[in-house]
Order: C-alpha cells, then structure tokens, then sequence
C-alpha cells in the first residue's frame, strides 16, 4: 500500500528546494542582495508558494550564519 505525502510536508520541501538553488545557481547573489530581491527571487522561483515571512526569516539566519 502506497501512502500519500504528508501535505504539511510539501510548504518546508519547496522552502528548501527554492532556497537551495538560490544559494546554488547564484554563488554571489546572497551576498549582494538585500532582503527585499531575495524575497522577490524566491517568491518568483516558486511561483508564489512560500510565505514571505519565512522567507524574510530564512534570509536573516543565513545572513548571521555566514557573519553579515
């Protein structure tokens, strides 16, 4: 028997799928970009899925993570 995802699941895999390629595909983007372009990229990678709030938050961790 084949289970179904878990839907709450799904929001936190497009979180870190959007982000990852990001943070992949635009090595120097982070670094430069102020939290309002790296809301909008993420926003627009994902076709408008994430919550921009989480995204605001996740921004702000990676930025103190890296020591900015």
């Amino acid at each position: 028997m084949e289970y179904p995802a878990i839907r709450l699941v799904r929001p936190q895999q497009t979180e870190y799928m959007i982000v990852g390629f990001v943070l992949t595909n635009w090595k120097n983007y982070f670094y430069q970009a102020t939290e309002e372009e790296f809301v909008a990229k993420c926003m627009t990678l994902s076709n408008g899925s994430m919550n921009p709030n989480r995204v605001k938050a996740i921004y702000k961790q990676l930025r103190e993570e890296a020591g900015l």
